[in-house]
């Protein structure tokens, strides 16, 4: 249904430091990689975000420039711009979200 999907898709959150992955029901075999235009690899992991915990990305270390973060369970995905304009400040984050059926979402941050 609708609000069991809506439960499962991973909300995304952004500071200075670390863009963090949210959902409602626990993400197994999650995985996150974050490469420049280039593609160029900042950081790849698999990891399992426990239901109703934060998991946290550290972006603290990229350095300016526009980079990709992707988000993959199964056929499942999420696609990110994120515009880092100087050490510790961004200028935005972009997200889009596709699923199996190509149901597309924009999440805006909070």
């Amino acid at each position: 249904t609708t609000n069991d999907r809506e439960n499962t898709v991973p909300q995304l959150y952004q500071d200075a430091t670390s863009v963090y992955v949210y959902s409602e029901k626990q993400l197994d075999n999650l995985s996150i990689g974050i490469t420049d235009m280039q593609g160029n690899v900042y950081h790849y992991e698999v990891t399992t975000v426990p239901a109703c915990m934060y998991y946290a990305i550290s972006i603290e270390t990229l350095p300016a420039g526009q980079y990709y973060l992707s988000i993959y369970q199964g056929s499942n995905y999420v696609i990110g711009i994120l515009q880092m304009t100087s050490k510790y400040k961004y200028s935005s984050l972009y997200i889009k979200m596709c699923t199996k059926s190509v149901q597309q979402f924009t999440w805006n941050l909070r």
